[in-house]
């Protein structure tokens, strides 16, 4: 019979846990790991997030807020998020991302801000 105090087993059980579960997460696809509307690190969904962001920042008529929308791209589907400051502002927005990934690849979760500043 194993004399070892009972802690040291509960240890070597933790070590051997944590170990195994360690090994399991080097073994999977990052890329594919992400939670929906999370940006993935695949070098596609990264540079269609770059592109879209690029086209969003240089437009000048855009506000702050619009600007700095959250922009993650998920196995080639670009998520919007955050507040912009109007209907229309919303919908350059949108557009800029349909024109760059596709209308059927943008998923706008954008809101529309009431408190009218931000420019």
């Amino acid at each position: 019979m194993d004399r070892r105090p009972l802690t040291g087993r509960m240890v070597a059980l933790a070590v051997a846990t944590v170990l195994a579960v360690g090994a399991f997460a080097c073994g999977r696809d990052e890329s594919r790991s992400a939670a929906p509307g999370a940006q993935t690190t695949a070098a596609t969904d990264r540079d269609l997030t770059q592109r879209v962001r690029q086209a969003i920042s240089s437009d000048d008529s855009l506000s702050t807020s619009a600007k700095n929308v959250q922009i993650a791209t998920n196995d080639g589907t670009v998520t919007l998020r955050g507040a912009v400051q109007s209907p229309q502002e919303r919908q350059v927005v949108a557009a800029k991302a349909k024109q760059i990934a596709g209308a059927e690849r943008v998923d706008d979760q954008l809101q529309v801000a009431s408190n009218g500043g931000g420019r």
